[in-house]
């Protein structure tokens, strides 16, 4: 399971980041207890960042580490570049594990986004069961 927090200003500005560290927390611990596996853990915003890989445990410690990394200050939201990164991550994290387990990311955002998404398709591949995910995830129209 991944979780996505958007890391941009306008989370601030809507009074949107606190809730989403609250929103993060709870949904860290309560996959936790669940034992659902590996949890990772993205920021993004003009820049996508992994703060939490799938193969570190996730402990209380941890999620104070990657709560301090927020800072709601990042100009724009390239949802784009979330979804490569994110992508990539899974895909790799499915290759190690042997592609025997599902993955579900969570996206966390207050919707705004500072670019075109519109100007971008998305395009996945048809199984990321493969062994190393080569493909462009993003094109521009």
């Amino acid at each position: 399971m991944m979780l996505a927090i958007d890391d941009s200003g306008s989370m601030l500005e809507n009074k949107a980041g606190n809730m989403a560290l609250e929103a993060l927390t709870m949904m860290a611990k309560a996959l936790t207890q669940l034992e659902v596996g590996e949890i990772a853990i993205m920021a993004f915003g003009k820049t996508s960042r992994l703060l939490h890989p799938f193969d570190k445990p996730f402990t209380d410690q941890c999620g104070m580490e990657v709560i301090s990394q927020f800072t709601f200050c990042q100009e724009g939201t390239d949802m784009a570049g979330l979804m490569e990164h994110a992508t990539q991550t899974l895909a790799l994290s499915k290759y190690h594990a042997d592609g025997a387990s599902m993955q579900l990311l969570f996206i966390i955002s207050d919707g705004r986004f500072g670019y075109a998404f519109a100007d971008y398709d998305l395009v996945f591949p048809s199984s990321l069961l493969s062994p190393l995910p080569t493909p462009d995830l993003v094109r521009e129209r």
